[in-house]
């Protein structure tokens, strides 16, 4: 459960992960692996925030899966994260997409958005997304003004450097800045994906 924002602007959907993977026991850093994946047919993108289980499985059950169209997107991602929990581990799916425009929803194992109606497993559009430090004066600048990849560079700076507890297994170990590695940023839009490295932690 590591850092996991997206948003959207008039022309491309955006996502942020890191790459540290975290020991579930110690809290320890162990490594570094991709949390993000994208198709090759259509303009889309996936990001992950796990626990408990091999995020591999959960990208290989989502690419692997009929992913032909968004709907048929979100409909694999939710089963292939039914599977994974059913397998042990817990998590979010953010998947940004481009289908005539930019789109971002985000899937979760848990209530996401407590009161909106969405529950657990269902994909739930968003025009942004952001893991933690939603109390920095970052992010309300950006919410206040709309969010542009600028201003989520700079909640990124500010969640970089503020701990937070997570949700899932590694909760138990309190707060502290679970983000490790590179900040990779995809963006998706209707020329393909496209990835760089945002910033180092």
């Amino acid at each position: 459960m590591t850092l996991q924002n997206g948003m959207t602007d008039a022309h491309k959907a955006y996502l942020w992960a890191d790459t540290g993977y975290w020991d579930m026991n110690t809290g320890e850093l162990i490594g570094h692996d991709t949390k993000l994946f994208h198709g090759k047919d259509w303009p889309w993108a996936g990001a992950l925030t796990t626990w408990g289980a091999s995020a591999r499985d959960l990208i290989a059950d989502i690419s692997f899966g009929n992913v032909t169209d968004l709907d048929n997107l979100l409909t694999t991602s939710g089963k292939a994260l039914r599977t994974f929990v059913a397998n042990g581990g817990g998590g979010r799916v953010a998947i940004a997409s481009y289908d005539g425009k930019p789109r971002l929803h985000m899937i979760a194992c848990h209530d996401l958005f407590p009161g909106s109606g969405y529950g657990p497993f269902e994909p739930v559009e968003v025009g942004h997304f952001v893991c933690s430090g939603n109390e920095s004066p970052a992010y309300q600048h950006a919410r206040a003004n709309g969010f542009t990849p600028e201003g989520m560079r700079a909640v990124i700076d500010a969640q970089c450097v503020t701990p937070w507890v997570p949700q899932g297994d590694l909760a138990a170990l309190g707060p502290r800045v679970w983000m490790a590695g590179n900040v990779v940023r995809v963006e998706v839009g209707a020329d393909g994906v496209t990835s760089a490295v945002e910033r180092a932690v």
